[in-house]
């Protein structure tokens, strides 16, 4: 069969495995190889529409497998005046989705002279992932305000999306989705929307280890916009209770044995500052 007639044949429906056999001879002929392994990313975002707007929520703990890496990293990222992102997963995969993300809702803004649409970005943000099939490693969460009302959207990284009143997602979300199951309400006010959100956070760094540190929140209203980072710490350091310094003497030494050890100078050298 010829090269032009193979490229312009359909691909077979269903299912290809044809990079498991090719994975199993690559194995075999380096030695030693070994097929790369899923990041084990931890993370706990969620939001929640409330009577005037959106409120965003994020942990800000960055792990690399079992590591801290950072403990104030910044989770909630801006991609236009009035909607905000939260990302989970792989940190840079989520940077650089929400830049590239935030430059075209500039550019699209410049373009129309309109500003841009909650419902546009996400479709945006769906279709970027899509088209990686995945290997943008990020979980989002889109909110903000706009001339067609309050919205929040979830999007997943091989391009799927849900559309509810509140959302959670990362490694922390079955925890932080008891919160918002047992306590929402529609039409609630600020302070005890952000009372739920930071509540339900708390219960992700609590209840994983992939999250901690402290809290992050983002309050999106059609007047105004106001991120709080560091708005809560639930997780501070305890203090030691007692002293664990012993004297010489408290425990008793049954045996002892000195076993000299001859050194014999070969050459002194002293070395004087300048």
């Amino acid at each position: 069969m010829s090269l032009c007639s193979r490229l312009l044949e359909a691909p077979a429906p269903g299912f290809s495995f044809d990079n498991t056999a090719r994975n199993a001879v690559l194995g075999e002929l380096l030695e030693g190889s070994k097929p790369p392994k899923p990041m084990k990313t931890g993370t706990t975002i969620a939001g929640l529409v409330f009577r005037d707007g959106v409120v965003l929520g994020a942990d800000t703990r960055a792990t690399d497998d079992m590591v801290v890496v950072d403990k104030h990293c910044a989770k909630i990222h801006r991609i236009a005046p009035r909607i905000y992102c939260c990302g989970a997963g792989v940190a840079a995969d989520a940077d650089v989705t929400t830049m590239m993300m935030s430059s075209n809702a500039e550019l699209h803004a410049l373009n129309t002279g309109r500003p841009p649409l909650v419902a546009m970005v996400t479709r945006q943000l769906r279709q970027m992932l899509f088209r990686y099939q995945g290997h943008l490693g990020t979980s989002l969460i889109v909110g903000g305000v706009d001339v067609d009302g309050v919205h929040l959207y979830s999007i997943f990284p091989h391009g799927s999306y849900d559309r509810l009143p509140f959302l959670t997602m990362g490694s922390g979300a079955a925890a932080a989705v008891s919160v918002f199951e047992d306590r929402f309400k529609a039409n609630m006010e600020l302070e005890e929307a952000k009372q739920l959100v930071k509540d339900a956070i708390t219960a992700g760094i609590l209840g994983d280890l992939g999250s901690g540190s402290n809290v992050d929140l983002c309050v999106i209203t059609k007047a105004d916009v106001d991120h709080l980072r560091g708005y809560d710490q639930p997780a501070l350091p305890g203090t030691k209770g007692g002293q664990y310094r012993y004297p010489p003497g408290t425990t008793a030494v049954l045996t002892k044995t000195v076993t000299p050890l001859p050194v014999d100078l070969v050459e002194e050298s002293v070395q004087v500052m300048q």
